[in-house]
């Protein structure tokens, strides 16, 4: 096959940045937050990533599950019966639906900003198509009727470190976070869940990659879970790959 030339080549990743959504749904995040004044403003010039992220050491990992996706280290999860179950960051809700059918929740907290029908096109989906009319809120919530009806699940809409204190401490079986990639909020969620998550139980932080390679920025992910790891006490104990290697890993508080 012959090479690309330089300019055929920057014209994909110009196609594949224009897809990727991340850099104005961390905008659209930045500017909710920004205009919420019970919301916790983070400056983020104060919480700068560390050059170098904590270095893991063997006891960090030792028995951890390596899994082909995320899919799977749901699946190896050993939870309780019926867990609490929250997600920051539910995007369009097929992942919301996958926790859902995986773990059967008790309770299942969805928590967002829902600012997807500002956009005209998310991850390659025509949002005019996909709302018909909604708001990303009205469609996320139409999905879930029957779980909204019944108790299972309550949407809280929102800066999700903000709504995440208001529940009790010790709270949640599983927490899954996939906020805002920003080293300052990632930190700021991981603090939120850590509190609200009972013994034992599962923090899993989605895309652990230090810079996103489609997008062209950085991510905060990698830091503040190996620093979890190295100086807070929390062990690694799934780690599941990505086809673009935007991983998933799952870390438990060490008893």
């Amino acid at each position: 096959m012959r090479p690309m030339t330089d300019q055929i080549l920057e014209k994909l990743k110009g196609v594949a940045r224009a897809l990727s959504p991340r850099p104005q749904l961390e905008a659209a995040k930045k500017s909710d937050v920004a205009s919420n004044p019970a919301a916790t403003v983070v400056p983020e010039e104060t919480f700068e990533p560390p050059q170098t992220p904590p270095q893991l050491r063997p006891e960090h990992v030792a028995g951890a599950r390596l899994c082909a996706d995320r899919y799977e280290l749901i699946k190896s999860l050993k939870v309780p019966e019926h867990p609490a179950v929250a997600e920051l960051g539910v995007a369009f809700g097929e992942f919301s639906r996958f926790l859902i059918e995986q773990l059967h929740p008790k309770l299942f907290h969805a928590y967002d900003i829902f600012p997807f029908h500002d956009f005209p096109v998310i991850w390659g989906r025509s949002t005019a198509e996909v709302f018909k009319g909604l708001t990303h809120r009205q469609f996320y919530e139409k999905q879930f009727g029957a779980e909204i009806a019944s108790g299972q699940m309550e949407v809280f809409d929102g800066d999700g470190a903000t709504n995440l204190a208001e529940r009790p401490d010790g709270f949640y079986d599983v927490i899954y976070i996939d906020g805002d990639h920003r080293y300052a909020w990632v930190l700021r969620d991981a603090k939120a869940a850590a509190a609200k998550l009972k013994p034992g139980g599962f923090l899993i932080f989605n895309d652990y990659i230090l810079y996103d390679h489609i997008a062209r920025t950085p991510y905060g992910i990698v830091p503040v879970v190996n620093d979890l790891c190295v100086n807070h006490g929390w062990k690694i104990t799934h780690f599941a790959l990505q086809q673009h290697m935007f991983c998933d890993v799952a870390i438990r508080r060490h008893e």
